[in-house]
């Protein structure tokens, strides 16, 4: 779990908030909104206790077909050395 705080105008903590509540790799556990003043400068705060879900952040980005691939490596191989022996 993490705790974060977040200071600043009330369209900023909004869009933060909105970002947190879209992203599928967090869940929101706790949020607290109010006012942080100091000294003379009030400014719009915001508390989240968050949980990180690493595993809503993978995704499949490839399928590759080994056997296609080691053949083609194969083949290409085999090719490579009938050039070198007829250079030779």
């Amino acid at each position: 779990m993490v705790e974060l705080e977040v200071t600043g105008s009330k369209l900023d903590i909004e869009l933060f908030l909105y970002e947190l509540y879209r992203s599928s790799s967090v869940r929101i556990l706790e949020q607290k909104i109010g006012i942080k003043i100091e000294g003379d400068i009030v400014k719009h705060c915001a508390k989240c206790i968050i949980r990180y879900l690493p595993v809503r952040r993978m995704n499949l980005l490839q399928i590759i077909d080994i056997f296609r691939v080691v053949k083609e490596e194969s083949e290409d191989y085999e090719f490579w050395k009938k050039l070198k022996e007829a250079h030779l």
